[in-house]
């Protein structure tokens, strides 16, 4: 039994094919740098999701243990506010997820630019010069 790739993932066949039609490759360095990006697209696209999910996870914890001891009167936003507040703060004291998170985004986006500009420098040093 083969392991699962990201190309039999469809989300990361459209990227990748949107990327492909974007950049327009030539050999198999330019190809192997355009599934770089569209991996590192692919990957920072669920980091958002998961960001997403931890911060409800959170919320439904924090909201569990301390909606009880907020003012009645509070306005929502301000309620909002000091619950995600207490989230982070717990999140930080604990698992630190949230940084974790944003150290995995930072790796992903740098992989992407540092790709990008692999293939741009690839793509000039093979384009037709301009004859003086």
């Amino acid at each position: 039994m083969a392991a699962p790739t990201f190309d039999s993932i469809p989300e990361f066949k459209e990227i990748l094919i949107r990327l492909r039609a974007a950049a327009k490759p030539v050999g198999p360095i330019e190809e192997f740098l355009v599934r770089q990006l569209a991996s590192a697209l692919f990957r920072s696209t669920h980091l958002e999701r998961i960001h997403l999910g931890l911060l409800d996870h959170q919320l439904a914890n924090i909201t569990e243990d301390f909606s009880d001891s907020l003012p009645d009167d509070l306005p929502e936003p301000a309620r909002q506010s000091l619950l995600l507040g207490a989230a982070f703060e717990r999140d930080s004291s604990r698992s630190n997820a949230l940084s974790k998170l944003a150290r995995i985004d930072n790796h992903f986006d740098r992989s992407f630019h540092r790709n990008l500009v692999r293939l741009h420098l690839l793509q000039r040093a093979r384009a037709p010069r301009a004859e003086k």
